[in-house]
Order: C-alpha cells, then sequence, then structure tokens
C-alpha cells in the first residue's frame, strides 16, 4: 500500500506521537499544534499516514469470509448467503392472515396459513382486479379553469368553504365517484388442506428467504415431517409436498382439499363457474365484469376479465353430493403432491382454455415429463414449452402436465436424501424426488417428433 511520505519531524514530534495514542487522532492532533510541538502541515501528514495504516490493519481484521455473505474474490456481498441468514420463523399455528407466510413471483401471491385441522392458502395476483369503474356526472364535471373561476368568486368572508351551497354540492357530487370500494384488487380464492389433528400437529412455518419457499413443520404421527411449497418464477404455479423428515419419502398427510371462491366477491357478479371435475383435478372461474352493472342473466363483455384456480392432486377422487367441490385425499396412501395454479386475462381468453378440456387414462399415459428443475434457487419446476400459448392446469396441455406430475416427482429420494442431508431447496425438491437432469432434457427435446411440444413427448427412459 502506497504510503504518504512524512517530512522531518520537529522537536517535540514524539511527544505528539505518545498523544495520538493515548488521545486519540482528532485530539491529539489539535494539542500539539495548540502547543507549537508541530506545524499544521505536518500533523496533517502523520494523521494522513496514521488513518491509512489503521485503515489497511482493519480491513485484513474485519473483512467477513464467504460464511458471512462474502464471496472470495472481490468482497462482493453474494446475495442469496446473506438472505439465507434472514429467515422468517414462526412457532405454532399461524391462523390468521397476517401471520402467514407470504410466497410468489411478481405476480401470483400466496398467503401460507395454519391452523390445529387444516393449512389454508390464499391466492392474488397483481393483475386480478375488479375493474369496474364509476363514470357519472360525468356531464356536471368542470375544466380546472372553470372551477378555479368559480372558486375566486367564492366570497372571501365565508367562514368554511363548505357554507357556500356550490361548493359544497360540487365537492359531493366529483366525490362521489371516488366512494365506491372497486377498481380494488380482487382476492382469487383459497384452497383448503385438512388434516386429522388426532395424528398430526402443526409446529410452525419458516420463510427461506434465500431460496423463496416455505416449509411448514408437522409432527405426524410423532415423527417430523416437512409440508413444503414454492412458486414458479415465470408461470404462476404453486408446488407442494409433504416429505419424512428423515427419510425424504412423501408422505400422505392431508385427507380432503377444497377451492373455495372468494366469500366477499360482490353479488352482482356472476355467480364462480365450477369447471366439468375429475380424478384428482378442480378448477373453478370467475368473471371480473367490465360493466359496472352487469346484466342480470350475465351477458358478456369484450372487455371482461376472468381468472381461473385450479389444483391438480394425482390420484384423488372427487366427493360425490357435494355442490361444493371437494377432493378426497385420503386414498392416496403413497403421498402428498400438488400443483396448484392461476390464470388470468380476458374473460373470453380464459373461458376457451378450459373449454371442452378431456383427458383419458390413456392420454394422460402417453404424455412425457413437462416438469424441469429451475435453475435459479427457489424457482422451482418449471414448464418445458416450445414457441406458443404457454400450457396451464386448464387446458389439454395442463392435464398431461399434472398428470405426470406422478412419474415425475413421484421416484422414492436417492440414497443421498436421508437423515442427514443436505435440507431440501426449492431446485432440490425436483432432484430429490427424481426430476429429469438437463441432459435428458435435452434428449428429449431431441428426439421429439417435429413441431411436437414437450409436454406431449414421450417419457424419458
Amino acid at each position: 500500500m502506497k504510503k504518504t511520505k512524512v517530512p522531518p519531524v520537529p522537536e517535540g514530534a514524539e511527544a505528539a506521537n505518545t498523544e495520538v495514542v493515548e488521545l486519540g487522532m482528532a485530539g491529539a492532533v489539535a494539542a500539539a499544534v495548540s502547543a507549537g510541538a508541530v506545524t499544521a502541515e505536518a500533523a496533517d501528514s502523520m494523521a494522513v499516514t496514521a488513518v491509512e495504516a489503521k485503515t489497511e490493519a482493519g480491513a485484513a481484521e474485519e473483512k467477513p469470509g464467504p460464511a458471512a455473505g462474502y464471496t472470495a474474490a472481490g468482497g462482493q456481498i453474494h446475495a442469496q448467503e446473506q438472505a439465507s441468514r434472514h429467515n422468517i420463523n414462526f412457532r405454532g399455528p399461524a391462523a390468521d392472515f397476517f401471520e402467514g407466510a407470504l410466497l410468489g413471483n411478481g405476480g401470483l401471491g400466496v398467503v401460507v396459513t395454519t391452523r390445529p385441522d387444516a393449512v389454508i392458502l390464499h391466492f392474488g395476483h397483481n393483475n386480478v382486479w375488479d375493474i369496474r369503474i364509476a363514470e357519472h356526472h360525468a356531464e356536471e364535471i368542470m375544466t380546472f379553469q372553470e372551477v378555479y373561476d368559480r372558486f375566486t368568486a367564492l366570497p372571501a368572508d365565508l367562514p368554511q368553504l363548505t357554507d357556500n351551497p356550490w361548493y359544497r354540492e360540487y365537492c359531493e357530487m366529483a366525490g362521489d365517484n371516488y366512494s365506491k370500494p372497486y377498481p380494488r384488487p380482487m382476492p382469487c380464492g383459497s384452497l383448503l388442506l385438512r388434516f386429522d389433528r388426532r395424528r398430526a400437529e402443526v409446529l410452525g412455518h419458516t420463510v427461506h428467504i434465500g431460496e423463496g419457499r416455505c416449509t411448514v413443520d408437522f409432527l405426524v404421527g410423532g415423527e417430523p415431517a416437512v409440508f413444503e411449497l414454492f412458486v414458479e418464477m415465470e408461470q404462476d404455479r404453486l408446488w407442494m409436498s409433504v416429505i419424512d423428515t428423515a427419510t425424504g419419502a412423501q408422505l400422505p398427510l392431508f385427507h380432503e382439499a377444497r377451492l373455495i371462491p372468494d366469500p366477499k366477491t360482490p353479488q352482482e357478479f356472476p355467480p364462480a363457474h365450477w369447471d366439468d371435475a375429475a380424478a384428482g383435478r378442480l378448477s373453478f372461474t370467475q368473471i371480473l365484469p367490465h360493466m359496472e352493472f352487469p346484466a342480470s342473466p350475465y351477458i358478456p363483455h369484450e372487455r371482461d376479465k376472468a381468472f381461473r384456480l385450479a389444483l391438480r392432486l394425482p390420484g384423488a377422487e372427487i366427493i360425490s353430493g357435494s355442490d361444493t367441490a371437494r377432493l378426497d385425499i385420503s386414498v392416496n396412501s403413497g403421498g402428498f403432491l400438488a400443483c396448484a395454479e392461476l390464470q388470468e386475462g380476458f374473460a373470453a381468453q380464459i373461458g376457451a382454455e378450459g373449454a371442452g378440456v378431456e383427458s383419458t387414462a390413456a392420454e394422460a399415459e402417453d404424455a412425457g415429463p413437462a416438469v424441469e428443475a429451475g435453475t435459479t434457487p427457489g424457482a422451482g419446476p418449471r414448464t418445458v414449452t416450445e414457441t406458443g400459448p404457454e400450457t396451464g392446469l386448464g387446458s389439454e396441455a395442463g392435464v398431461h402436465l399434472m398428470t405426470d406430475v406422478v412419474p415425475v416427482f413421484g421416484a422414492q429420494p436417492e440414497s443421498g436424501a436421508r437423515a442427514g442431508a443436505e435440507p431440501v431447496t426449492g431446485v432440490g425438491v425436483a432432484a430429490v424426488m427424481g426430476s429429469p437432469t438437463r441432459t435428458q432434457y435435452s434428449r428429449m427435446y431431441s428426439d421429439r417428433s417435429p413441431g411436437q411440444s414437450l409436454v406431449a413427448a414421450p417419457h424419458i427412459a
């Protein structure tokens, strides 16, 4: 390190140097200058040299290492390592909405709440709004100049401006449109996952900031288990699984799943439409009218919006005789693995994507793996598609996608995923559960027929 050359120190400098140590730099320099022991120029040089030496020594002693969130080269902050030091932990059930764990990808948002007998996931999206706008009194609203002219003509001796009838009535009229509860963000429904509280107990949850995932800790039959959730970065999908902490094997924790439309949906909206249910698949669609007062019965408008909340749970069966669609998953003794997806957009588009979706068992078996482990920690699996419409749980490709969750994710974990192994991350979930590697996906891509989507390609050998 380059040192600043210090000029010869006149008589009395040794005493000044001693004071630097005893009094500190600022006090010592001031004392030396006032006593005439050193000149101001010499004092400045001494201060610079001492500060440089202290800085160099402090940097060598105090510079954090990689474990403290810094990389070895350049001292740059490693964002993921730094974030992983600040996980959010909550002990016990978090039944209140504002106590729940937050997950999302910038579009889709999920609040994970827990209670002694169930886990409830509340869904929302930045693009899903009650889009109605009140535009009354259009002919009565003045321009800025007209309002200014009327305002300046008001008597100067008014105790309050609202004492003037015109001003009071105009403010009430102009504020009428803003008194409506819309436009506003629109809740997108909830997913209830019920478990038997006699054999399972919620211990708490953790939001892993550095990995973008949430884990809910359970005791199942007296043994520790983890309910893991993460949201894809590029698709509005939430993936869920329950694993045995000791072995990494999937567990059948929940015995019932239920989709619940938002109970505070405006009454003037068309009621939520339950799409045709099939084994292990459940979804509803909610229309968001453009018109402030939609006709009854509902008449579609080209600017209407909509969203669909869909759940895919391989192996589950629909409970018969229920008008509120639910899934009975108690028969799924092989473990719990599920995916929920939110689709949003114009109502005509959302309705077309869900119309006429049929899938037979044979077609599902012919569909190839469509889930790839994300390359970004916490990103989770993502759909592998070609250029064109994205796949979704409400589309035929989406049916194949979720049907393939069983062979893709259902494999038992490798020997490394046993007790004492590294914690499972958003990427690790796919790897531990048997997700194909990038090499396998490359081979699958090259083996597909011309124009064939990857979601319909043959299974990887």
